[in-house]
């Protein structure tokens, strides 16, 4: 689970929510770090907030658990695909779908541009 994620449709309440670069509400970005945090970030780029995923019993369940420990709920993940997340859950009174594609971290220009300790022409030009 641990890395960053895209999110590709995002369903509130039955409803697809399109991804408007202007949405604070729509998640853009899920990023499962290290210790069980899973941060999110809005298509606006804005903080949705940070919680904490702890495993439960069941296969495929976790609770979700606000960073600030206000609010706690239980989520469903699952893997239909490689590379491929469906996260189910109830936050704030509103049911979300989510389906999230896996981004390839080596995609990054630090990491597949290659390490060079002096750069005598800018990269940018």
């Amino acid at each position: 689970m641990r890395g960053i994620w895209h999110v590709e449709s995002f369903v509130r309440n039955g409803e697809t929510v399109p991804p408007l670069l202007t949405d604070s509400s729509r998640w853009g970005t899920v990023i499962f770090g290290d210790y069980r945090v899973m941060a999110v970030r809005t298509t606006a780029n804005a903080p949705a907030g940070a919680w904490l995923v702890e495993r439960a019993t069941d296969p495929g369940s976790y609770t979700l658990t606000r960073a600030d420990g206000s609010a706690t709920a239980a989520a469903t993940i699952t893997f239909p695909d490689v590379g491929v997340m469906r996260l189910q859950t109830r936050l704030d009174e509103n049911d979300l779908e989510l389906r999230l594609h896996r981004v390839d971290e080596r995609s990054f220009r630090l990491n597949s541009r290659g390490f060079r300790w002096i750069s005598e022409r800018s990269f940018n030009r």
